[in-house]
């Protein structure tokens, strides 16, 4: 299968992978490619909500005291400054960082150093 999640049975029961599967090159370059465009489709939704509050900012905060009247524009600010900074913390965690070890990963594999410290751990 042709850049898919391709799993194969890994050498010896109980080493190399999850229960016993081995992942190979193949499913970790996709696995890399979805990370990567997951954190740029997060972080592009990040910019959109940034400029919407920058450039209508006023109006959205006019919309939601209709709503939510007790509401204060500092309130309004900080609710979405707060949800900005969760949001990223968020693709970063989920998305960013298991990219960047997938890429570390598929480095040391393609050097070959990483079959050299499974099997010296083994």
């Amino acid at each position: 299968m042709r850049g898919g999640l391709a799993l194969s049975p890994a050498h010896g029961a109980g080493r190399g992978g999850v229960s016993g599967m081995k992942v190979t090159d193949g499913a970790l370059e996709t696995m890399s490619q979805i990370l990567l465009r997951c954190s740029i489709i997060g972080f592009v939704l990040l910019l959109y909500w940034w400029g919407w509050l920058e450039l209508g900012g006023d109006l959205a905060y006019n919309m939601h005291s209709r709503l939510v009247p007790s509401i204060s524009k500092e309130q309004f600010d900080m609710i979405h400054y707060v949800g900005m900074l969760l949001t990223k913390a968020v693709i970063m965690l989920l998305f960013f960082v298991p990219y960047l070890a997938t890429i570390l990963v598929i480095k040391k594999r393609k050097t070959g150093t990483l079959d050299k410290t499974v099997e010296e751990a083994s």
